[in-house]
């Protein structure tokens, strides 16, 4: 008979994988409580949530969920961090801790519909964030309307020196 705690549990994990996009899964094992939270906190950051959740609670709420297994990444401690729309954001803020102390690792994830391993992840977590992609589009899209914009004021400008004949 699960206790109340797992079925909390489980309840909490059947929102979380409702309300998000995808999940990463992590391995935290060797951060500092502090560094946990600084983590935390880049996670809040990027708009995503990260739970240490019970492996074999969240092998029951994915495969009640309809979601693939991922067993292999469901090895040891984990955490998960989900995500709402953007995907690169939250990896990256992983990543960047990564670097900072060399700890946590992506192990993996569910990513556009499908499982993903640590290297997806990882290219996931250099690709320029959504905010980045979208400016560079900006710029794109304003570079041929500006250079015609210019060209049409030089025209004008043009035909008000002509003397008139």
């Amino acid at each position: 008979m699960p206790t109340q705690k797992k079925i909390d549990q489980a309840a909490k994990i059947d929102e979380l994988l409702k309300e998000s996009a995808g999940f990463y899964v992590i391995d935290y094992r060797g951060l500092t409580v502090k560094q946990f939270g600084e983590l935390r906190k880049n996670l809040r950051e990027a708009d995503a949530t990260c739970a240490v959740l019970k492996n074999n609670i969240f092998r029951m709420c994915l495969k009640n969920a309809g979601l693939p297994e991922m067993d292999e990444l469901l090895d040891g401690p984990n955490a998960f961090v989900f995500y709402k729309s953007d995907l690169a954001a939250p990896a990256k803020a992983v990543k960047n801790m990564a670097k900072e102390v060399k700890l946590p690792e992506l192990k993996g994830g569910y990513a556009d519909g499908k499982v993903i391993g640590a290297d997806e992840a990882n290219a996931i977590a250099d690709l320029p964030s959504r905010e980045e992609l979208l400016s560079t589009l900006l710029r794109t899209m304003q570079n041929p309307m500006s250079k015609f914009a210019r060209a049409i004021q030089l025209i004008a400008e043009q035909k008000t020196e002509e003397p008139a004949a």
